[in-house]
């Protein structure tokens, strides 16, 4: 038996059996229920996630295969992100009338009006506005301010509230080598939510290198989701997002540092502020 992380957002460990290496893994149960939100998705695609072997709901605790490849850290292959990119609208796209379900298993609420409150709740943290200089602090609190008008008009572009991994980078996705979309695997869901679903691009294109593989990337997801909901206007919904996606991001490390125990805090204590200043400079840019 190999422990192959212990910290405040789970317990990782590997054994070997005769039937091959399983993964056991434990989240608190302030994320979601990862055996019920891979059982919920692999009723539309059977193989994307690990193949659980043993589901404790109420423990948070879950039994898998061992998932043979790598995980793509680095990843440059356009081809390769394209895959992932029309496996996972495609997901999506199939799961929007399980909302229910999902909210259900201990996936967290980002749709519009409870995501408002938990960004208000946060930029009114005094321990948050003492890091924010003074303009940084007009265009948080404008976000905020006008986060439910912007909601409005993301609504109106037509994408619908579904599944959201909420970590979906590369790092995630293992890939085997018999070649690209068909040997894909996506991992972690403990992060999982219910929300638009561009706010799942965020986390999948900062980590690939380069602006022109970005923003290709970017194209590719557009014009998924187009493909998916005609008559939708998902670049519209991409451009109001990219300042949600990050306030989302902060509003994510903050309920870490309310659930986890103080010396575990170190781990996230200056991700929320991080991110914050990140929407800033989106804000800014766009």
């Amino acid at each position: 038996m190999q422990q192959r992380k212990s910290w405040n957002l789970s317990v990782v460990v590997t054994a070997p059996t005769d039937q091959g290496t399983v993964w056991f893994k434990a989240v608190p149960p302030f994320l979601a229920d990862e055996g019920g939100v891979m059982g919920r998705v692999r009723r539309v695609d059977p193989d994307l996630p690990p193949t659980v072997l043993f589901h404790d709901a109420g423990r948070r605790v879950v039994l898998m295969d061992h998932v043979e490849g790598d995980d793509q850290w680095g990843l440059v292959d356009s081809s390769v992100i394209e895959a992932m990119v029309e496996r996972w609208v495609a997901v999506q796209t199939a799961l929007v009338d399980d909302v229910d379900h999902l909210l259900a298993v201990g996936a967290a609420d980002v749709r519009a009006r409870p995501f408002a409150a938990a960004v208000h709740d946060l930029v009114e943290d005094p321990l948050v506005r003492q890091g924010l200089t003074s303009d940084e602090l007009t265009v948080v609190d404008g976000l905020a301010a006008g986060l439910a008008h912007r909601m409005e008009q993301v609504e109106g572009c037509g994408l619908p509230d579904t599944l959201v991994h909420g970590d979906l980078h590369p790092g995630n996705w293992r890939r085997g080598a018999d070649g690209q979309g068909g040997s894909l695997t996506l991992l972690d869901w403990g992060d999982t939510a219910v929300g638009n679903p561009v706010l799942d691009l965020r986390a999948f294109v900062e980590r690939l290198d380069g602006a022109a593989l970005q923003q290709r990337t970017r194209h590719l997801w557009v014009g998924a989701w187009a493909a998916a909901v005609p008559g939708s206007d998902p670049a519209r919904a991409l451009r109001l997002l990219d300042p949600v996606a990050e306030l989302l991001a902060a509003t994510t490390y903050q309920r870490f540092l309310g659930c986890i125990e103080v010396t575990e805090r170190v781990y996230h204590r200056h991700d929320p502020l991080a991110r914050l200043q990140a929407a800033v400079r989106v804000a800014r840019e766009s």
